[in-house]
């Protein structure tokens, strides 16, 4: 399944951090139930985390662990947690996923709290997919508002509002969900900060405001923000091989994805190929010339596409070569069955002793020649292939 979009930054002005899907195995097939995305108030939170982790890389934050995310649950910024559901659930299914991992982190005192913010969570008709479930954790360190947004009406819920600050209260432990050792989304703790050292460093997920974006090989974050921004003109939908490879223009994979980026090429501009779309709010008829930060994201997007796109045409190739390889086995075999049948038959029926003698004969050097040809076919196979191969 795609992933479900998140904005580089709310109408708030806070910034994305990091992502992580919610995946559960049933039955050996993994479900997404939901994709989160985290924000957090970035002038507040470097006050809170510069002065002890100034400098550090994400994999450095990950490995001081229990230390760096005690700083960061109790740090007093503000963080918004904002999950896109990827699927229609019931209320019960989802609240019992939040249930014992949320009231478990909850102090005695704060269990009737902690049962108000389950409630507020869904409503009492489910999720639908792409709805978008907001919970606001203010920089007062008690203050908590959970919002729904529904993606078949447009209709916003401000569900919740409540405090229940302190160790034991709702405040800290919806963050500990996420961010405990024992968490029971992993895959979360490590994404939802894949961004923050950028943050820290001063440096917004925004193509102005990266100022190490030429130095550094850019995120996974940084590039879904990029594409959420429309710097990309590549159709994030289902297509074929051929479609996505340009077939319909004469072209191969690369030709194709750049016909698909000069789409949004202005008529009149001859000069520059590639250029962003207007900027949300902006004036004027044209966009602003794609940056080379810019143009950096774009092409680690494009290499990605390519990777995807090449792994499946050597597991077609694979499939088709192993498909000819057993009907090339089963076919003569096939045949000189039918050819033993029918000389077992006659050798049976014939009277003469030497006839018989002479069935036989034909009939072992048959049988051999039979056991011995699916190996020939796949010898020639794999002379063909690694001749191919070579060539190539």
């Amino acid at each position: 399944m795609a992933a479900k979009p998140h904005a580089p930054r709310l109408p708030s002005g806070d910034v994305l951090i990091g992502r992580g899907d919610r995946v559960v195995s049933v039955a050996f097939v993994k479900i997404h139930v939901y994709a989160l995305g985290l924000y957090v108030e970035s002038a507040g939170c470097r006050a809170a985390l510069l002065p002890r982790f100034a400098g550090q890389s994400h994999d450095e934050l990950l490995a001081v662990g229990p230390e760096f995310f005690a700083q960061f649950v109790g740090g007093s910024f503000k963080k918004t947690f904002r999950l896109v559901f990827c699927r229609a659930l019931p209320k019960n299914k989802l609240v019992k996923g939040f249930e014992d991992a949320f009231k478990s982190r909850c102090d005695a005192e704060h269990k009737a709290d902690a049962d108000r913010v389950l409630d507020a969570l869904v409503p009492d008709i489910g999720v639908a997919e792409d709805d978008v479930l907001t919970i606001q954790l203010e920089a007062d360190t008690k203050t908590l508002s959970i919002s729904f947004h529904s993606a078949a009406t447009q209709a916003e819920d401000n569900r919740l509002t409540m405090e229940s600050g302190g160790e034991g209260g709702c405040w800290t432990a919806f963050q500990r969900i996420f961010f405990d050792d024992d968490t029971p989304v992993p895959t979360i703790r490590h994404g939802a900060i894949a961004d923050l050292p950028d943050v820290l460093a001063g440096e917004g997920n925004t193509a102005g405001e990266s100022r190490g974006a030429l130095t550094r090989q850019p995120t996974a974050m940084q590039i879904e923000a990029a594409v959420d921004r429309g710097l990309s003109h590549v159709q994030r939908k289902q297509m074929t091989w051929s479609e996505f490879a340009g077939r319909d223009d004469g072209g191969d994979i690369t030709r194709g994805l750049l016909l698909q980026l000069q789409k949004g090429k202005s008529p009149g501009d001859k000069k520059s190929p590639l250029r962003s779309p207007k900027w949300g709010g902006g004036g004027g008829s044209g966009g602003a010339a794609v940056t080379s930060a810019e143009l950096q994201l774009k092409n680690r997007e494009l290499a990605q596409n390519i990777a995807v796109l090449e792994a499946e045409k050597d597991k077609l190739v694979k499939n088709l070569s192993r498909e000819a390889s057993e009907r090339a086995r089963v076919l003569p075999v096939l045949v000189v069955a039918l050819f033993l049948l029918v000389e077992l038959v006659c050798g049976v029926l014939g009277s003469d002793p030497a006839a018989r003698w002479e069935a036989a004969m034909r009939h072992s050097l048959l049988a051999a020649g039979a056991a011995a040809l699916p190996k020939l076919i796949d010898r020639v196979i794999l002379v063909g292939e690694h001749a191919k191969t070579k060539s190539e």
